[in-house]
């Protein structure tokens, strides 16, 4: 943890990366993620900024966050333990236990697919958040804060369904690995019976049977038999150079006119996985394969300007 200057006139941006290095330090990026439209997740944490909370709604910023877990439970990500709520204007982090909120984790059909910019209309809290005052301008100010990201790491365990199995598949066999298990669709729903090695802390036991997931079970081959089936998926990182140029050229458009992007081979959605709300806004999809159909619309649903797979199935 370093010291930095206490500065009240940061735009909120600017005060997120302050926050972050007065925590880390400059090198905050490998600990720290921002991706995915949210204003940063770490090992068990997810942020979620506002200049002025008590004026944004503390209800609705949650309620934001909570969002954006969900959709994380539909992708196969870690879904953290705790939410944090900094408030940069009344120097106040709120914590809280998303344990208390695993039923709309788990929801993803109603909840993943909400634009996260408007919350969920009704929300309330269900417990008073933990209240961790802060300083930037000193060491001892940002103490209790980065004692509690220091602490070990908590996650959020969910259910396996057929929304969000074909993200906690390819999960697994990125991980398996490393624990010691083979990257093999049979190794994979053994680990969803019996969770024990790499999704022992992120699922519970699956007891379904897998003819749950009969309309996608191609999809969930393990990596060695999609090579052999000539079944190939665009992986993250280059979905995340693709975003860049897109967004070098949305820079280019006039800010009075709108513009449109065309995916007419979307497949699963893993390009459009890593653009943001409003970038999707203005995307129109689509995919040929009642498969994929079925998993993009669970990856990003109502987000997108238009789904052409969605009409397609129906």
């Amino acid at each position: 943890m370093i010291q930095i200057t206490n500065t009240f006139d940061m735009d909120e941006k600017t005060f997120e990366i302050n926050f972050y290095t007065a925590i880390f330090g400059p090198d905050f990026a490998n600990n720290v993620t921002i991706d995915r439209s949210t204003d940063g997740y770490t090992d068990g944490i997810l942020f979620e900024h506002k200049q002025n909370l008590m004026t944004y709604g503390r209800a609705r910023a949650l309620s934001q966050a909570l969002i954006y877990l969900s959709r994380f439970n539909v992708d196969g990500i870690p879904v953290c333990g705790k939410i944090a709520l900094p408030d940069h204007e009344g120097r106040k982090m709120y914590l809280y236990d998303v344990a208390d909120y695993a039923d709309i984790i788990n929801d993803t059909q109603k909840y993943a697919k909400l634009k996260a910019s408007i919350g969920i209309e009704g929300f309330v809290e269900r417990k008073e958040p933990k209240v961790i005052p802060f300083d930037m301008g000193s060491v001892a100010g940002m103490q209790q804060v980065y004692e509690e990201v220091s602490k070990p790491a908590t996650f959020t365990k969910v259910d396996v369904t057929v929304h969000n199995v074909y993200g906690w598949a390819h999960y697994y066999y990125q991980h398996a690995a490393q624990h010691g298990q083979q990257a093999k669709k049979k190794a994979f729903f053994d680990e969803l019976k019996n969770p024990c090695g790499a999704l022992r802390e992120f699922v519970n036991q699956w007891k379904g049977s897998e003819s749950d997931f009969k309309f996608i079970m191609d999809l969930l081959n393990d990596p060695m038999t999609q090579k052999k089936l000539g079944a190939y998926y665009t992986p993250t990182a280059y979905c995340k150079l693709a975003a860049e140029k897109v967004r070098e050229i949305i820079k280019a458009i006039p800010e009075d006119m709108d513009y449109v992007i065309v995916d007419p081979a979307a497949g699963t959605g893993n390009l459009e996985s890593v653009l943001t709300d409003e970038e999707l806004s203005h995307v129109i999809v689509n995919t040929y394969e009642l498969k994929e159909a079925t998993v993009l619309e669970d990856r990003i649903g109502g987000r997108v300007r238009y789904n052409m797979a969605k009409d397609a199935k129906t």
